[in-house]
């Protein structure tokens, strides 16, 4: 009988742990706008804008079964900023943004074609999203909103 209900015990664990990540993740899904991109503590937005567009796009798709992110938009020169797209995934009891997979063009700093990277959430709100990374030795920072 006990052995009976700890197999209940560990099997409602491991559902309402799922429930919990897609609670955090559903949290996080909508599109936004980035408001701001540091590199190093330098306002680099201007420089970012001349490479890929500012929009995010956080979501899931469900016929593959991940979440992805698409960026794109328009650049600061009016043509379109290419397109990213990413699988990502919630770790370290949802504290870590990870980008693990990302295809598209090259990119800028910690977004592009094969660039991984795992991001610390500062805060997530209701159209709010702050991240920070160490990518290739340079700390980056974003605001989405």
């Amino acid at each position: 009988m006990k052995k009976i209900l700890l197999i209940f015990i560990i099997i409602g664990t491991l559902v309402s742990g799922c429930d919990k990540y897609e609670y955090h993740c559903k949290k996080i899904y909508g599109q936004y706008t980035l408001k701001a991109y540091f590199v190093d503590g330098i306002d680099s937005l201007s420089i970012y804008k001349t490479i890929l567009g500012d929009k995010y796009y956080f979501n899931y798709f469900e016929d593959e079964a991940f979440h992805y992110l698409r960026i794109d938009g328009n650049r600061t020169d009016g043509q379109w900023g290419g397109d990213i797209n990413c699988r990502w995934q919630l770790i370290n009891d949802y504290k870590t943004f990870r980008i693990y997979a990302s295809y598209g063009i090259e990119g800028v700093g910690p977004f592009g074609k094969d660039k991984i990277s795992d991001w610390e959430i500062i805060r997530l709100k209701k159209d709010e999203f702050f991240l920070k990374t160490i990518y290739g030795g340079k700390e980056y920072y974003i605001e989405l909103q």
